[in-house]
């Protein structure tokens, strides 16, 4: 069951293309690199709009939901599979924003996606 938030508890990230995402202060805390700042005109973050957006997503997920349950880990699954085509960004994004069980999540996912390919089909993977 998700908690209701007030405004108060509410941070602005800022994304590197001008993004603003609004997340809660203890969603936010999941970054050992964010958790600590405030700001009133935004944090800015080194990570683009996209991705910054669904790091929000998931933060904001497993603020509300015991990780070690069955339904946080079809979510997690469907996390990965719905945003596969970011999912590098993803990984800068989460390693930028130091947040552990979002990186380890995602280098899984990414490890499974290219065991038994050749190099050649791991880099049609990631052309842009």
């Amino acid at each position: 069951m998700l908690k209701s938030t007030g405004e108060d508890d509410l941070v602005t990230l800022v994304a590197t293309d001008g993004t603003r995402v609004d997340i809660e202060r203890g969603a936010l805390a999941m970054s050992n690199t964010l958790r600590d700042l405030d700001s009133s005109e935004g944090i800015v973050c080194g990570v683009g709009g996209p991705a910054l957006l669904a790091i929000a997503r998931y933060c904001t997920y497993h603020l509300h939901h015991q990780p070690d349950s069955d339904d946080a880990e079809l979510w997690d699954a469907s996390f990965c599979t719905d945003y596969s085509q970011i999912i590098y960004d993803l990984i800068l994004g989460a390693n930028y924003l130091d947040i552990p069980p979002l990186l380890h999540l995602l280098t899984t996912s990414m490890s499974r996606r290219i065991a038994g390919k050749t190099p050649r089909e791991i880099r049609a993977m990631f052309a842009k």
